[in-house]
C-alpha cells in the first residue's frame, strides 16, 4: 500500500511539470512576395532554444515554457526580426513576414572577388 501511494505521490508532482510545456508554430514568408523561406533559424530569446525552418517555411517549438517572450527570426539575404509574443499552451503565429535586406553582406564582397580573381583557380592550359 505505501508503495502505491508513494507512486501516486510521485506521478502528481510530475503533472504541474508536464502541464508547463507548450507547443509553439509558424510559418516564416517573404514580406514582400509572401513566398516561404527555408532555412531560417528561428528563437525563443529568453529559453535558447532555437529551430530551422523547413521547405514551406514551416516552424515548430514542442517544449516551449509558456509566457512573454520574445521570437527572433535570422535568415540569409533577409533582416532580422523581433517579434515580443505571449505563448500559451498551444500557440500558432501564424506567417511572420520578414523583409529582404537590401544592403551588400560580406558574402557576396568576397563572391565578387572570387569571380574577379578567377585566373588563379586556372592551371597553365586555361582550365579551371
Amino acid at each position: 500500500m505505501r508503495i502505491k501511494l508513494f507512486m501516486l505521490l510521485l506521478l502528481t508532482g510530475f503533472l504541474p511539470v508536464l502541464a508547463q510545456q507548450s507547443t509553439v508554430k509558424g510559418v516564416v514568408v517573404d514580406k514582400a512576395t509572401g513566398k516561404p523561406i527555408e532555412g531560417a533559424l528561428v528563437m525563443i530569446n529568453n529559453q535558447g532554444t532555437t529551430v530551422v525552418t523547413g521547405p514551406s517555411g514551416e516552424f515548430v517549438f514542442t517544449s516551449a515554457k509558456p509566457g512573454s517572450d520574445v521570437i527572433s527570426i535570422a535568415a540569409y539575404g533577409y533582416s532580422d526580426f523581433n517579434q515580443p509574443v505571449n505563448l500559451s499552451n498551444s500557440t500558432d503565429l501564424g506567417s511572420l513576414g520578414i523583409s529582404a535586406d537590401n544592403q551588400k553582406s560580406d558574402f557576396d564582397e568576397v563572391r565578387q572577388e572570387l569571380m574577379f580573381d578567377e585566373s588563379v583557380l586556372e592551371d597553365e592550359e586555361g582550365n579551371a
